[in-house]
């Protein structure tokens, strides 16, 4: 019923042009280099943390919101670490405008009674003059008028407008005055709101990368492949 397919050769890798060649010597090189490779290492390190604290912080929210039965006040979050105290801020904010809710989205908030507004959004187009483009026998003289002139009977076309459908301030109020339990609405929430947790800041910074340097030693160097005889940072 299907031809066969075609059977695709593998290409084989280009050759570097620098193989063969003495490297030029560059300062700063080798630091640069393994700055480059532990910021990699630290970033893993860095968005499994931030998960954690984002789940906490939201559990946090969604909990305030269901007491105010409405979208919760932004919060001030704080830890001690070891020597040093540190801070951040977290709120709820309403989904942006240009982030459109697409239709399956519409029909499960729409199934659980939150709200959206519907705005109109009309496509760059020529047309007619705003003025007259309500005017339909204004129109059907128009059309008539290019039938004589022997243009096609589709030279003026109707292009139905285009809406889009975007979450309010209202949407977020709705999903916490309802009845829906704390898992109900972090499952809902995405759909009107995005959590959002930034400026953070540090009492001591000195005693931060302390901090860092030791969480660096613990758990990027079990990551990193130690060749034999070479000691580890202490």
């Amino acid at each position: 019923m299907f031809a066969k397919p075609k059977k695709v050769e593998t290409a084989a890798a280009p050759k570097s042009r620098v193989v063969g060649k003495t490297p030029s010597t560059v300062k700063g090189l080798a630091r640069l280099a393994a700055l480059k490779t532990l910021l990699a290492n630290v970033e893993t390190m860095i968005e499994a943390e931030e998960a954690g604290v984002r789940k906490s912080v939201l559990d946090i929210l969604i909990a305030n919101g269901i007491k105010a039965s409405k979208k919760p006040d932004s919060i001030y979050v704080a830890e001690t670490g070891e020597g040093f105290n540190a801070t951040a801020n977290a709120t709820l904010r309403r989904r942006a405008s240009n982030s459109v809710i697409s239709e399956e989205e519409a029909e499960i908030l729409t199934a659980n009674g939150i709200p959206f507004d519907v705005m109109e959004k009309t496509p760059e187009m020529l047309a007619v003059n705003p003025e007259h483009a309500g005017n339909r026998e204004l129109l059907e003289k128009v059309d008539r008028a290019t039938a004589r002139l022997g243009l096609p009977e589709d030279f003026i076309v109707l292009i139905p407008g285009e809406n889009k459908r975007i979450a309010t301030d209202e949407s977020v109020d709705k999903l916490f005055a309802g009845s829906f339990e704390a898992e109900t609405i972090e499952e809902l929430l995405p759909l009107v709101s995005v959590p959002t947790l930034g400026r953070y800041k540090v009492s001591d910074s000195a005693a931060a990368v302390r901090a860092v340097e030791k969480m660096v030693n613990e758990e990027v160097f079990k990551r990193v492949r130690v060749p034999a005889g070479t000691k580890k940072a202490a």
